[in-house]
């Protein structure tokens, strides 16, 4: 049945340029331009989120630099300072709880702002967010790439764009 439906095989990237355009060629950014972009440490395990999202955020000339997982991401921290963080909560190695703990507990990540993205959203997820600082909590089902976009334009300022 399934072998009338699809023709031929599905390709991933072929799927990322028709959601948006994305072609992994055509992201890298000039020197120029990466130096005027808020930075954003986009922290999460799943590559299509990560492709996807990151291509919405640099299409409005942020610069992200992805994580693939809490224990990277605190790496990354060590080496550079974003300007916002997006991070998932269900990781392996170092969750998104913890990554929240340390950067509460660090003197220079704590004024970092974080916007939650991730599949958790009930209640007792977003109290315990809401208490380690977040400052917004996205499911990621609910907004379209193009929103978490707007979100962190909010957050950031609109001159970021």
């Amino acid at each position: 049945m399934f072998k009338s439906i699809v023709k031929e095989p599905i390709h991933r990237s072929r799927v990322l340029r028709r959601i948006v355009g994305y072609d992994r060629g055509t992201m890298e950014q000039t020197a120029d331009s990466a130096q005027s972009a808020k930075r954003i440490l986009f922290i999460d395990d799943d590559p299509f989120i990560t492709d996807v999202v990151g291509a919405k955020l640099r299409e409005a000339h942020f610069e992200v630099h992805i994580a693939k997982n809490g224990q990277a991401g605190l790496e990354m921290l060590a080496t550079m300072t974003p300007d916002l963080i997006l991070l998932d909560l269900v990781m392996p190695n170092v969750n998104g709880f913890a990554v929240l703990e340390r950067l509460r507990a660090s003197e220079a990540w704590r004024g970092i702002p974080v916007i939650v993205f991730s599949n958790l959203g009930e209640a007792e997820e977003l109290s315990r967010t809401s208490e380690l600082g977040v400052r917004e909590h996205i499911v990621k089902s609910t907004l379209a790439p193009h929103e978490v976009v707007q979100k962190v334009t909010d957050i950031l300022g609109a001159d970021t764009v």
